[in-house]
């Protein structure tokens, strides 16, 4: 079965054929047939032609033949063009698949690295499942000499409820060591009673004492020494460290009397500890300490005068000011300290 491409070939040498006998074709009366002369040689022949009946039917005969043949050759150019179409669309579809083909070729060769690099992990897997494999025979052989050494204990019922016993009182000994190290640790433990004193509404007095305590409780707690507090009323005598509180809202001085008033008069005043609190942020804070202004008489005889710094959206927060004044408050209160 012939090609398109050798078709098509066949076809023009057809044609090429079919014109070189239609161009080269002769009448009876001895003139060439050209179908591509120009009119005026037509006018002509027709002219001479038309002397003779014979020779003007012969022309007709041969006017239509010559019809015919150009008929048949344009009908052999449209085939040519079809063919010519057709070629064309194989062609772009030889393209394509070419196309596709060099995308299947680049597939081929993505899939090969794949494949290889498969290979490889399957390869360091089967290493590993080897290493795996060893590791598990080295298991099973402890595992089987573990098991010769328990039946071997096993053996001697005596020797192992002689086991069990020792394991039972070291039980009972641990526990009575763990009671005894619990009671040395209460006896060694301490405590300081302590007593607040302020003048504040109770919003204000309860944010400023929460904080402190917290802040107190975790930093004797270091020292092995527990809080208490003591409810304290006023005007009533007291034998432990009193902390009174005073937040500095307009002269420190008259803050600081008020703060004080109805305790220095019935207690030891070298138990009070007269804190002042300043409504500030860190920036604010004053740059004179509190016991450098109260130098005055009914002062001098107080037993600690500290400054803290206190925010109402934070309470006392994280600050030099406040870290100094914890650790001196830890100090005056471990003068306190008992035995609970």
């Amino acid at each position: 079965m012939m090609s398109f491409s050798e078709t098509f070939h066949k076809m023009q040498e057809l044609f090429y054929e079919l014109s070189s006998k239609i161009n080269s074709y002769t009448c009876t009366c001895g003139r060439k047939m050209d179908i591509n002369a120009d009119s005026s040689h037509k006018t002509r022949e027709s002219s001479v032609d038309k002397q003779s009946l014979f020779g003007q039917r012969h022309q007709d005969g041969e006017e239509e033949r010559i019809l015919q043949l150009e008929g048949e050759r344009n009908a052999l150019n449209d085939h040519c063009k079809k063919l010519k179409h057709e070629i064309t669309e194989k062609e772009q579809r030889i393209l394509r698949l070419e196309k596709d083909l060099l995308e299947k070729d680049r597939s081929e060769i993505q899939m090969r690295k794949s494949l290889q690099k498969y290979e490889e992990e399957v390869s360091k897997m089967k290493t590993v499942v080897t290493n795996r494999e060893e590791n598990i025979r080295h298991l099973e052989e402890l595992r089987k000499e573990d098991k010769r050494k328990i039946e071997k204990l096993t053996i001697d019922t005596r020797s192992q409820n002689v086991f069990q016993e020792l394991n039972e009182e070291l039980r009972i000994t641990k526990d009575r060591c763990k009671s005894l190290e619990t009671q040395i640790e209460k006896c060694n433990r301490k405590e300081v009673v302590l007593g607040f004193h302020t003048t504040l509404v109770p919003t204000m007095s309860s944010l400023i004492f929460n904080g402190l305590m917290k802040h107190l409780e975790d930093r004797l707690a270091e020292e092995n020494v527990d809080l208490v507090r003591r409810p304290y009323t006023g005007k009533v005598p007291f034998n432990y460290p009193l902390l009174a509180v005073c937040v500095n809202v307009s002269r420190i001085a008259a803050d600081a009397k008020e703060a004080l008033r109805g305790v220095t008069e019935v207690g030891n005043c070298k138990d009070i500890a007269l804190l002042v609190f300043h409504h500030k942020d860190v920036h604010a804070l004053p740059s004179q300490t509190s016991d450098k202004i109260l130098t005055g008489t009914e002062f001098s005889h107080v037993g600690l005068i500290l400054d803290f710094a206190f925010l109402t959206n934070r309470g006392i927060y994280n600050c030099e000011l406040n870290t100094l004044g914890i650790e001196r408050i830890v100090t005056f209160l471990l003068q306190y300290k008992t035995r609970k």
